[in-house]
């Protein structure tokens, strides 16, 4: 599955239940690819752990530019590991990050000043 994952400029994935487990073979993929620049995983059932290997990932990859994260079970954790490893990522193109205004119990209109704490330049789309 990586292989074919190299290919891809356009993914969306939405309600397959890849979970914490599946996130280690794309986050695998979106490392080292440099095609892809459209990443939907949407109620997904992505935890803890699949923020972890998707925010190592993000940390290497240089070509994603919309990241739709929206549905998932992350955390406030997983959240900062995610605008941690996108702070240490100074090649990052990623204009879009699309997530859920709860996650972590963080209410609507945080994630901005998470995001500015961590002084990204992205734009924040909110869901809800």
């Amino acid at each position: 599955m990586a292989k074919a994952l190299m290919e891809l400029q356009v993914m969306y994935l939405h309600g397959n239940g890849i979970k914490d487990g599946g996130m280690k073979t794309i986050a695998a993929a979106l490392a080292g690819n440099t095609n892809l620049k459209v990443l939907g995983l949407c109620e997904e059932e992505i935890g803890s752990f699949g923020a972890q290997v998707l925010a190592a990932a993000l940390q290497a990859n240089t070509n994603l530019s919309l990241l739709d994260i929206r549905g998932n079970k992350i955390t406030q954790d997983g959240c900062r590991e995610i605008a941690f490893a996108l702070l240490r990522n100074p090649g990052s193109r990623l204009d879009y990050l699309l997530m859920d205004p709860e996650y972590g119990g963080i209410v609507k209109g945080e994630y901005q000043g998470l995001l500015r704490a961590f002084k990204m330049q992205f734009k924040l789309q909110m869901s809800g």
